[in-house]
């Protein structure tokens, strides 16, 4: 009885949260392109680095749903890191080294804040967001930068800026395309010798009930 009761009172409260908050929410999955920035106090030293291509997962919740305007909070397991080629030193081969590249991954639990402004038409609309984003490390995966990797601040303040394109595909559900750009602000890693951060780009789908 007492589980029936809270049952009830749980769905009651959804109902009126829902009803005052014009809440929506939905799921988004798709790719990103990351790359990190490696500043040498030595500006003789340069250490060039190429885009990593990894995943990204996302449940948001739109809220304050305004013809114009709404806010949207959500959760992404982000992937981000870069790629290196690097030059390893081999006596058995020709020439004595050899170039690799390798593969570098800082996995993020993502929590951006976002405004959105709403252009609408008839059965779709156009979109802009921006606003803040608090990055969580939760690992990584590298056999050659285990430092700095290791060092790596725990939390990072990023940007997280884009647009997107929704259309209604049945009377309750709606699907969209999203492409955003993620700067951080803060140093994920910093000594006398270098600083790092991030950057990303995301490319997104969606489905929002």
């Amino acid at each position: 009885m007492k589980k029936i009761i809270l049952f009830v009172i749980v769905i009651f409260g959804y109902t009126i949260l829902n009803s005052q908050m014009n809440l929506s929410y939905g799921v988004k999955a798709g790719c990103t392109m990351a790359n990190q920035k490696f500043d040498f106090t030595d500006y003789e030293l340069n250490h060039e680095t190429q885009y990593r291509y990894g995943f990204d997962v996302c449940f948001f919740m739109e809220i304050f749903n305004q013809k114009t305007v709404s806010l949207l909070v959500e959760t992404h397991y982000l992937q981000k890191g870069m790629n290196k080629k690097i030059t390893i030193l081999d006596e058995e081969i020709f020439g004595g080294s050899y170039t690799k590249e390798t593969t570098n991954r800082i996995d993020y639990l993502a929590l951006p804040f976002l405004a959105k402004l709403k252009f609408k038409f008839v059965h779709s609309s156009l979109y802009l967001i921006a606003g803040p984003q608090f990055d969580i490390l939760l690992g990584y995966n590298t056999k050659y930068y285990t430092v700095p990797y290791k060092d790596f601040n725990k939390f990072d303040l990023s940007a997280s800026m884009g647009m997107g394109y929704e259309f209604q595909i049945r009377d309750f559900n709606i699907l969209l395309l999203e492409f955003r750009y993620s700067p951080s602000f803060t140093n994920s890693y910093e000594t006398e010798l270098v600083t790092i951060n991030n950057n990303c780009f995301q490319f997104l789908t969606g489905i929002k009930f």
